[in-house]
């Protein structure tokens, strides 16, 4: 919400064909270079008339597709390609961590169970969903993990302290 003075700067001012923001990190795509390096430096002018700053890592470079080389899009765990989408590696290796601790457990907490169907939702919105029913389906159970939120959820309409 703080941020959409700058949405619309970006759309109206800046004349950015595509562009993307959740939360802190922004995606501006666009065919020529010369018009994302000006946009970059505007946006910075813009954030420093709000106090703000942006971050240093900022990159422009030719996107990967089909015909040519060129980098994937990375946004939010994910890395974008033309044709399909993949799971970052540090997401996946994380995800992988945390499912098989979780299946080592005697018990399941509601809290294990919520970062279970989390990271099973990524899998199933990439190209990795395959991933995750060669190797997960067999150690994580989606039911047990529903049931987990759910009980501790009637625990807490009940006002029964856990």
């Amino acid at each position: 919400f703080y941020l959409t003075d700058l949405d619309h700067f970006i759309k109206e001012k800046l004349h950015v064909k595509y562009y993307i923001r959740y939360m802190d990190d922004l995606l501006c795509l666009g065919s020529n270079k010369r018009k994302l390096h000006f946009a970059q430096k505007e946006i910075e002018k813009f954030l420093i008339g709000e106090k703000l700053c942006a971050k240093q890592n900022w990159q422009v470079y030719k996107l990967a597709d089909s015909k040519t080389s060129g980098r994937a899009i990375d946004f939010l765990g994910f890395q974008f390609f033309d044709n399909f989408i993949r799971l970052r590696g540090r997401t996946y290796l994380r995800a992988c961590r945390r499912i098989s601790k979780v299946a080592q457990k005697p018990y399941l907490t509601s809290r294990d169970a919520s970062a279970c169907i989390s990271y099973v939702s990524k899998f199933e919105r990439c190209s990795g969903n395959a991933l995750y029913d060669k190797y997960f389906q067999r150690e994580l159970c989606l039911k047990n993990c529903k049931r987990a939120i759910s009980k501790k959820a009637r625990i807490e309409n009940l006002g029964i302290a856990v």
